[in-house]
């Protein structure tokens, strides 16, 4: 439950184990780690305040998106239609898994110079088609080149390591 950068941070005040973040001060934790630092506190101690949840529950879904960070820039138009292909697929996939349509596409990517760069379409009628119809509705209407000449960090050049990011942000059409 406790990642990496946080075991730094604790091990640099010398808590190494559960017992000593329970009999910590929960003050300093959260001037350490902010509010995380008084829930780990918590925790540690048994105390949970969240309600019970239902086994059974599930949590709406509100968008379902697909992201992932590349080993290398791309270069060409042929690279970037290939890691979108694969994030359309995999996205297409889990709406027909779940019974969606999609209203809006966002298309979001970083600059070699790890600037945040995107734009959103919304649909004339909910889809989940995949790539063909994505590219030709966000050609249609941002022009031919729209997504030729974004500046992506990363090789199909997609890294094969398991890496990978599902980002389910709030829905900007919404």
């Amino acid at each position: 439950m406790i990642g990496p950068a946080t075991a730094r941070k604790l091990n640099k005040i010398n808590i190494k184990a559960l017992g000593e973040l329970a009999n910590s001060d929960p003050l300093l934790l959260k001037r350490l780690l902010g509010i995380n630092g008084v829930k780990l506190w918590n925790w540690a101690n048994g105390r949970d305040y969240s309600r019970v949840k239902d086994y059974y529950e599930t949590i709406p879904i509100k968008s379902i998106g697909r992201s992932i960070t590349l080993r290398e820039d791309l270069i060409n138009f042929e690279e970037v239609r290939s890691v979108i292909q694969e994030l359309c697929q995999d996205i297409s996939k889990r709406l027909i898994e779940n019974k969606y349509l999609a209203r809006g596409i966002n298309v979001g990517y970083k600059g070699n110079d790890f600037s945040d760069n995107g734009f959103d379409i919304l649909l004339s009628y909910p889809t989940n088609l995949s790539l063909e119809q994505t590219i030709y509705n966000i050609r249609k209407r941002y022009g031919k080149d729209a997504i030729s000449y974004a500046n992506l960090m990363g090789d199909l050049k997609m890294p094969n390591d398991g890496r990978e990011e599902v980002i389910m942000p709030v829905s900007f059409w919404a």
